[in-house]
């Protein structure tokens, strides 16, 4: 008998709708006369997580949606302890929760079946998290609070990660992820174009709408609505791998059909140069890097290297529609003949605050301690951050955490090269997108925490699940008779 599965149902029962009405009304005035604006805001979360407990990818459209244009608030506007998008992410995580559970209680069982992507992030999040914990419980080094902000960084991307894994299963799913991405891209670019013009004006309006006054959007570079020149650049540049990608796979064979052909490459040719833009706009040295990490390997893909023919005249006229922010990064070294100051300032941080802590080779093996900030720069009388990735994953988790950082960047190069050939447009964008960033980061980490960047970061844990949807899900359903089915199948081999 071949095994069955039962037709897809509805994870939650339906009430009716008029006593939905009713109660909500009801909680949701008890709600906001009690608590006032958290009220409402518990009000929404709780009707977002019911809608993504009866339909999962709303919650996964919010996020690629909601992400870049929220993660420049101060974390705790509005809840305490959360950056708004990391509200959504847990409000999401909730609501799957629920559809899980009803799924239980339906007579499903949980099926664990990690690949090997997912067993490498796994580690990356295990040896960033708690083995440091416990290094520094063992050596009585200090846990505050920004020590333990340092170590929930990587499980947080874990936990998107396996959200997106066990939901995004279909090929609609990731072109609904990359069209939500650009299309928000979009808006978050030309946000960060306009500051390159209107600085002044653009910073005014994000500080009236209380997003953070950060050191990047007051240093006059483009930030966009994430607060972080370089994580916004970087952003961008991700999302020129998409846009190219897509390109070349309409230019192939028209991905809306033959009638919508110009139109489709003019929205695609159009959207890569406002990308390519922002990356200009950002004013940053590494998101430059990544754009041209990014078309290399686009055109690579697609095996046709006279396309790189075009970027060096529509990089100058980028450079001309920039000007004002280009010219600004020019200054910084001519008014020091040499390195600018902040890279100056960079370099002496880390050999002044932190390569002294290596000396001990317990530390070199074991780590310094969790909380990667030190003591305040006498020069710009600022706090010092760890601006190097491979520094910071020894200074967190020694060379535990150096080696799982290895592992997953070789693992992921090895595991999303063969989704480049893929046949589903939407998927080999978001391959090309993952291997990509897979490159750069490796590249970058010197100089930059690429692989802990918010935004940037989250945009490229969504297409890396995006681009594993041919491979099973880390965690899924299935039905008991299905597993009993497949047990009395395998019976015959075992006894032989």
């Amino acid at each position: 008998m071949a095994a069955t599965t039962s037709p897809a149902s509805t994870v939650l029962p339906r009430p009716p709708m008029e006593a939905v009405a009713l109660v909500g009304a009801v909680l949701a005035g008890l709600a906001v006369a009690v608590a006032g604006p958290l009220g409402i805001v518990a009000v929404v979360g709780t009707i977002f997580v019911l809608a993504v407990a009866r339909q999962p990818m709303v919650g996964i459209i919010a996020l690629v949606a909601l992400t870049p244009l929220l993660s420049g608030y101060f974390r705790g506007v509005p809840v305490p302890f959360f950056r708004p998008h990391e509200l959504v992410m847990v409000a999401t995580l909730i609501g799957v929760g629920l559809s899980g559970l009803a799924g239980l209680l339906e007579g499903r069982r949980w099926r664990l079946d990690l690949q090997p992507i997912d067993a490498a992030f796994a580690a990356l999040a295990f040896f960033g998290s708690v083995v440091p914990v416990l290094l520094s419980i063992g050596r009585s080094r200090p846990i505050d609070g920004s020590g333990i902000g340092q170590v929930v960084i990587l499980p947080k991307y874990l936990l998107l990660f396996l959200l997106f894994r066990g939901v995004v299963r279909t090929g609609k799913h990731v072109r609904d992820v990359v069209v939500v991405s650009g299309v928000v891209g979009v808006v978050v670019a030309a946000v960060g174009i306009a500051q390159s013009f209107f600085n002044s004006q653009v910073n005014d309006v994000l500080l009236g709408a209380r997003y953070q006054a950060s050191d990047y959007l007051l240093s006059g570079r483009g930030t966009s609505t994430t607060g972080n020149s370089i994580v916004y650049g970087t952003l961008m540049a991700l999302l020129v791998s998409v846009a190219l990608s897509l390109l070349f796979s309409h230019l192939d064979k028209p991905l809306f059909g033959e009638s919508a052909r110009r139109k489709t490459t003019f929205g695609l040719v159009a959207s890569a140069l406002v990308y390519f833009l922002g990356v200009l706009s950002s004013g940053q040295i590494s998101p430059t890097v990544a754009v041209i990490v990014v078309i290399v390997v686009a055109v690579a893909v697609v095996r046709k290297a006279h396309f790189l023919y075009a970027f060096p005249p529509v990089a100058a006229l980028g450079v001309l529609a920039i000007w004002p922010q280009v010219r600004r990064r020019l200054d910084e070294f001519e008014q020091t003949g040499g390195l600018p100051v902040s890279w100056q300032t960079r370099l002496d941080n880390l050999q002044r605050f932190y390569l002294p802590e290596f000396d001990d080779a317990s530390n070199r093996v074991l780590g310094v301690r969790l909380d990667v900030t030190a003591d305040f720069d006498q020069v710009l009388g600022e706090e010092v951050f760890l601006e190097s990735g491979y520094v910071w994953f020894i200074w967190v988790g020694g060379v535990f955490l150096l080696l799982a950082a290895l592992g997953f960047l070789f693992t992921g190069l090895v595991r999303t090269w063969p989704r480049l050939r893929e046949s589903d447009p939407w998927v080999r964008a978001a391959a090309t997108a993952s291997f990509s960033a897979f490159i750069y980061i490796a590249l970058l980490l010197s100089i930059d925490q690429h692989l802990t960047l918010r935004a940037s970061t989250d945009l490229f844990v969504m297409l890396l699940a995006a681009s594993m949807v041919r491979t099973a899900a880390p965690v899924r359903f299935e039905d008991a008779g299905t597993l009993g089915e497949a047990q009395s199948a395998r019976l015959p081999e075992m006894v032989g």
